[in-house]
């Protein structure tokens, strides 16, 4: 599914292209498309061209907008399709860890106190509910190791992270996927 896009030229000859909602912006009060900065007679300035007193742009800007709307259902559809259990998984891998800090904490307040009395015992089930979640849905379980690589503060771990998230989302390979992350930095592994 091609991204859509608008493309305007002013009468001056400069193109706008409309092909993120980030750039509908609003400049004194007027609906704007912003087109970057550009040289202008020497300077560089910002290019804003308005669209609210122009019938013809702000119809295509319109159907922009709906063709838009249709590509990001497209996206998440897609989304949904080669990553499915997500939500599911996520779920369950949040509740276990929940129940590992439940456990140590109680654990900590009894050596703390103590008064000998043992906490109630790890919930064994929601552990091997996440476990079992993470091998019927191994695209998942690949996504959100990938998605933890993006919390790295190494730039280059960070990008295999995006990288992976992104070959797992378009439906890539999950070796390759696993490459990216195995591979994201000689010398250094997780």
């Amino acid at each position: 599914m091609d991204k859509p896009k608008v493309s305007y030229t002013t009468k001056s000859g400069y193109t706008v292209t409309l092909d993120d909602p980030k750039k509908l912006v609003v400049k004194q009060g007027r609906k704007c498309i912003d087109g970057g900065t550009i040289k202008h007679n020497g300077q560089t300035v910002r290019l804003v061209v308005a669209y609210d007193d122009k019938p013809e742009l702000a119809q295509q800007v319109a159907e922009w907008q709906a063709a838009w709307a249709e590509y990001q259902t497209g996206i998440a559809a897609e989304f949904d399709r080669n990553v499915l259990g997500l939500a599911e998984l996520e779920a369950a891998k949040d509740a276990a860890h929940n129940e590992r800090v439940r456990y140590n904490l109680a654990m900590q307040a009894m050596m703390d106190s103590e008064d000998g009395i043992a906490p109630k015992a790890l919930d064994e089930t929601i552990i091997a509910n996440a476990k079992t979640l993470a091998a019927q849905y191994p695209r998942a379980a690949m996504y959100l190791r990938a998605k933890a690589y993006t919390h790295a503060s190494n730039d280059r771990k960070y990008s295999a992270g995006k990288q992976a998230m992104a070959l797992i989302a378009s439906g890539g390979d999950l070796s390759d996927a696993q490459d990216i992350l195995d591979n994201w930095s000689p010398g250094f592994t997780d």
